[in-house]
């Protein structure tokens, strides 16, 4: 849900590898009821991988996910063995 959400977003803004000419193609076969979309969307999703990202669009994405969950009532905590990146 989030890499779809948040990650491939920012991918397309960015145009981060071949990630935008592929969510194109896969659009075109949405906007075309093709009955293989659903299946091919479903596989882009599970291929998006966070080691595209650059540091920043790391960060981006995961801001994204910690506003998600704020707005919807969750608070995540930063565990103790890593608050020492928080200083």
């Amino acid at each position: 849900f989030f890499k779809k959400q948040f990650l491939a977003r920012i991918y397309h803004r960015d145009d981060v590898g071949q990630y935008r000419k592929t969510f194109a193609a896969v659009k075109v076969l949405k906007d075309q009821k093709h009955p293989m979309y659903q299946q091919v969307a479903d596989g882009l999703n599970e291929l998006i991988t966070t080691t595209d990202a650059s540091v920043d669009q790391f960060t981006e994405y995961l801001n994204d996910i910690h506003a998600f969950c704020l707005k919807h009532g969750k608070y995540l905590s930063t565990p103790d063995d890593l608050m020492f990146a928080m200083e």
